[in-house]
């Protein structure tokens, strides 16, 4: 931040107070402008009913952050600067009392909305005739400039524009777009025949560029509680770093850990994180002799090896003259080779073959 320099005694300026002022608001816009970014912000500026009904609201006390050019016009002895930009702060005090006057639409049966809308506005004020010095008579002062009696202005104010803009009265009414140079703070809703506005007509409008809370109250870096929805970029699903994760990572990297297929023939099979794999299908012919059965793995089979192998036979008659038992010989990645075997010699109880399952790897 630049800061004016001065020398004991030499002459003083009035740019010396000018450059002053203008280094300030400087330094403080960009820090607001670091901290709250370039779009327009505001703070406050509670739109409520008036204590005794009426057609009116208040306006409360607030502020408005704005990305301006430093002057738009000569400031006293400076020229004005156009070409750069820093974040100004106008302000609404409560002494204020800012009061919007609001009319019910004429017509039965409709309805109309007012947008209450801000912006920031720069105003010279506080006009004085000032005594001005006067070379051919120092002990007798000018009043005005050349002694031409006007006064002029001691103060360049940092304000807040706020107006109530109407829409167009409506069976469904419409709220009005905000004009250029505004941001929308509230819609207030009138019907036919209203004769006073109360709370539930006053909404925020949405997209309101409300600041959440005020700096002091923000949540500390060391820990807190959110108390709204809070939305960040989403790492890939296969992110392992220390970044936080979104529920659309975790949705994802789920999606991704957990897969499900099947062939078209009865089978299937489920890829779990870290490659773990389940399979299973039905072999539907009836088996009719005991001895060796092979069975080869669909899908390929397992990428390293299978660690567990189950079947049992499929009896759709119901019946309980068999003992139909499967036993396990070998089980590679590809495939199972088996030992089947019937009590009852006639394998009655698995005329609807066998369902199996597998695990691996």
């Amino acid at each position: 931040m630049d800061r004016q320099i001065v020398w004991p005694g030499a002459i003083p300026l009035e740019t010396d107070l000018l450059n002053t002022n203008r280094y300030a608001m400087v330094g403080l816009g960009q820090l607001a402008m670091d901290v709250l970014g370039r779009g327009t912000l505001v703070s406050g500026l509670a739109c409520t009913p008036t204590a005794v009904a009426s057609m009116s609201v208040n306006i409360g006390a607030g502020a408005i952050y704005s990305l301006e050019n430093i002057d738009n016009t000569a400031y006293s002895s400076l020229a004005a600067d156009t070409a750069d930009q820093v974040v100004k702060q106008g302000i609404l005090a409560a002494s204020a009392g800012l009061q919007l006057t609001m009319t019910a639409p004429v017509t039965a049966g409709t309805s109309v909305i007012y947008l209450i809308e801000a912006a920031y506005s720069e105003i010279d004020s506080a006009a004085v005739t000032l005594p001005f010095y006067n070379s051919a008579n120092p002990a007798v002062p000018f009043s005005g400039p050349g002694n031409n009696g006007q006064p002029s202005f001691t103060r360049r104010a940092g304000t807040v524009n706020v107006q109530a803009k109407a829409g167009i009265a409506a069976a469904t009414p419409v709220a009005p777009a905000a004009d250029t140079g505004f941001v929308p703070l509230y819609y207030v809703t009138i019907a036919y025949g209203q004769s006073a506005i109360s709370t539930a007509n006053i909404a925020p409008a949405p997209g309101a560029p409300f600041l959440p809370a005020a700096l002091a109250g923000l949540m500390p870096i060391a820990g807190g509680t959110f108390t709204g929805n809070v939305f960040g970029p989403t790492p890939a699903s296969s992110d392992a770093s220390t970044r936080l994760a979104t529920t659309a990572m975790v949705h994802g990297a789920l999606a991704a850990a957990t897969v499900f297929a099947t062939d078209g023939g009865g089978n299937w099979k489920l890829t779990h994180p870290n490659n773990f794999v389940e399979m299973g299908g039905v072999v539907p012919a009836a088996l009719t002799a005991e001895g060796a059965l092979s069975l080869t793995f669909p899908f390929g089979g397992f990428a390293t090896a299978c660690v567990d192998f189950s079947a049992n036979a499929i009896n759709p008659s119901g019946n309980a003259t068999g003992d139909t038992t499967f036993q396990e010989v070998s089980l590679s990645r590809s495939g199972a080779n088996l030992f089947v075997q019937d009590q009852a010699t006639n394998f009655s109880d698995d005329g609807g073959g066998y369902r199996w399952r597998a695990k691996g790897y």
